[in-house]
């Protein structure tokens, strides 16, 4: 499966939406909502697993206790590329 190239950098406010899900990021605050139920993990590009989860109608990832770099976050089956700075 190919990831999506929506890209969300801390610090911009950034909304898309990705088939049935709505991502969007303010102030390096990941809100992803649009399902009744969300699985998600994250993962830094050295493959650790940062987070992992469940959230009934909203997940909200926050990033700004993380280094700063790129992260793979994956929720219901969609995959994006987050950029932490």
């Amino acid at each position: 499966k190919s990831i999506c190239n929506i890209f969300f950098i801390f610090f911009t406010e950034v909304e898309a939406e990705l088939n049935d899900l709505h991502f969007s990021n303010a102030g390096g605050i990941l809100t992803i909502s649009g399902a009744p139920t969300i699985n998600y993990a994250v993962w830094n590009l050295s493959g650790h697993q940062m987070a992992a989860g469940q959230g009934d109608r909203s997940v909200s990832l926050d990033f700004t206790t993380l280094a700063a770099g790129v992260y793979i976050v994956k929720a219901n089956n969609r995959t994006i590329k987050y950029i932490n700075r």
